[in-house]
């Protein structure tokens, strides 16, 4: 029915936007490549790789003749996505990420809703972890908050795997070119609170590389909770994860001050629970280097979020520009 309908010219716009994504963007474009519903066009923006990227991406010109590549130096990733929406051809826009790899039938997945539904404005597909190694593999189970053959929410949806029409992306005002991460999220909620239609395609799968290293993991949690919190967008998970903490560090000060013994292995009953809920994710794959790296990457994922919802925090209080940021998202 999708092949149908483009034929009869609903057709697809693919954006994505490129920085210094050599070791990963060859990956990307042959999943494009692969796809059971090639996009009629694909506009990369290339916010001024130095890596090779670009020479990588003239290599594919001819595997994809519809690839248009438009260089736009210095751009943040939501800027790079609004020039290429605004330059795509089409009204149906599909979006994803270098560093990620398509489901051979994800763009036919993640724009079928738009093409029988009339109705629906836009829509979330799934993230799946796509380690290469051991730590990989447990980086992606602390870094999603699903597990394979889930999906997330439409709330916590990701422009590594996003769909929508062009028209609501102009009613909602574009994706927030002043926010240079978590812009997506951002975009997703505008949508809802204007009452678009969203949905939600477990089907629609792009699996994405986890981060390597624990400093990696810190930067991103980092990152993302500070964007949440500078926005006034912090998200429920967040919201639990320092409600979470403030209560086991109270359970420890009045065990120790009131010389409760029995109150002071509270906390570390709830974070052995934690850490065993995770090593469940893995059954029966899991391997005796995973019974540290769990708890020493969840402990990561911890610290940047703690530190990102502080330090966003902070900014949102006393920053002007911020302030003022959070001040017109509540007047909208």
């Amino acid at each position: 029915m999708v092949e149908d309908a483009t034929r009869k010219g609903t057709s697809i716009s693919l954006v994505v936007t490129v920085k210094n994504e050599a070791a990963s963007i060859a990956t990307l474009l042959e999943s494009i490549k692969a796809q059971t519903l090639p996009p009629e066009e694909i506009v990369l923006i290339e916010a001024g790789s130095t890596d090779g990227s670009p020479a990588i991406i003239e290599g594919f010109k001819t595997a994809l003749p519809q690839l248009r590549v438009t260089v736009a130096r210095g751009m943040n990733i939501s800027q790079g996505r609004n020039l290429g929406i605004l330059a795509g051809r089409n009204e149906i826009i599909a979006v994803t990420d270098a560093g990620c790899r398509l489901a051979v039938n994800w763009l036919e997945e993640i724009t079928k809703p738009l093409v029988e539904n009339p109705r629906a404005a836009c829509v979330v597909g799934s993230v799946i972890p796509d380690p290469r190694t051991g730590f990989e593999r447990c980086a992606g189970i602390c870094s999603l908050s699903h597990t394979e053959g889930r999906t997330m929410s439409v709330p916590k949806g990701s422009a590594r795997s996003l769909a929508f029409r062009k028209s609501a992306w102009e009613a909602v005002g574009e994706f927030p070119d002043w926010l240079p991460i978590g812009e997506d999220s951002l975009f997703i909620q505008h949508l809802e609170i204007r009452g678009f239609e969203l949905v939600l395609r477990p089907g629609a799968v792009v699996y994405w590389r986890p981060r390597s290293s624990y400093r990696g993991i810190v930067v991103q949690f980092f990152r993302y909770a500070q964007a949440a919190a500078r926005t006034g967008m912090v998200r429920r998970i967040y919201h639990k994860t320092l409600w979470k903490y403030l209560l086991l560090a109270a359970l420890v000060v009045i065990g120790w001050v009131s010389r409760s013994i029995w109150i002071l292995p509270i906390p570390g009953v709830f974070v052995l629970l934690h850490f065993l809920r995770k090593m469940r994710r893995l059954g029966s794959r899991i391997k005796p280097l995973d019974l540290w790296r769990i708890p020493a990457i969840s402990i990561a994922v911890q610290v940047g979020v703690l530190a990102g919802l502080v330090t966003g925090l902070l900014e949102r209080w006393f920053n002007p520009f911020w302030r003022e940021q959070v001040e017109k998202r509540r007047a909208e």
